[in-house]
């Protein structure tokens, strides 16, 4: 029953029907997720739990039943009821009765299987001591609900949050990369104004690809060097 209370169903919505050759109809179902709207409970009117009751003879009880003294032992007094017995408890039982009672407290179902036979207060004094100890068991499920019930939604709240932030981030990184790229292509159009700004034309040969890409320790030898002469147009006397 605790599941069944717990339980939710997705929505769904029908987003078009679309009709075959064969001329059956085909429909589009769309399941929702629970961040985008909330599930849906089941439509349950009643709660009932039940509880179960060992009855067990009092010793004076047991003693009036040997003597033939029935009468005695149909009183409500002569019996004790043991709220949820165990499986040795339900075996040295003289028997047990179980009821069902829904959150307004209404009997749903009785069953006794049996076993001693119980008089009209005996049954009267079970089910209210039955009504008591389910009343307890309502109140402990409502409570485990809505704590249950608070957790889900503290969760769903919190992950609405990492995707809003998620969501914003990516939109920030998206933001930065298109400031990037336009710094890219603004880039060269600034660096010829710089140049021009300083006196150097892009036709100089200071800019010549040969030159930039000249060994560093050849410019400076040549650079150093002194002009070598010219070759002399006498011959030598032997």
């Amino acid at each position: 029953m605790t599941a069944l209370r717990a339980f939710r169903k997705p929505e769904i919505s029908v987003l078009q029907t679309e009709i075959t050759d064969s001329g059956s109809s085909q429909s589009t179902i769309q399941i929702h997720h629970s961040d985008d709207r909330d599930p849906l409970p089941l439509s349950l009117f009643h709660t009932p739990l039940s509880i179960t009751l060992g009855v067990f003879k009092k010793p004076s009880t047991v003693a009036d039943s040997a003597a033939g003294n029935d009468s005695a032992a149909s009183g409500a007094d002569r019996f004790l009821f043991i709220v949820d017995p165990s499986l040795e408890e339900e075996n040295a039982a003289d028997g047990k009765i179980t009821f069902s009672l829904n959150n307004h407290q209404d009997l749903c179902a009785v069953n006794k299987p049996g076993g001693v036979p119980l008089s009209v207060e005996a049954m009267m004094m079970a089910a209210q001591l039955a009504k008591r100890k389910i009343l307890v068991l309502h109140q402990s499920l409502n409570a485990a609900l809505n704590e249950l019930e608070g957790k889900v939604l503290l969760e769903r709240e919190q992950r609405k949050e990492t995707l809003r932030l998620y969501l914003q981030e990516q939109q920030k990184q998206q933001s930065a990369k298109v400031d990037n790229a336009m710094d890219a292509d603004d880039a060269p159009s600034q660096f010829v104004s710089s140049n021009e700004a300083v006196g150097i034309d892009r036709d100089d040969p200071i800019l010549d690809w040969q030159n930039l890409h000249q060994p560093v320790f050849t410019r400076e030898k040549a650079a150093v060097a002194p002009p070598k002469a010219p070759p002399s147009s006498k011959k030598s006397k032997k």
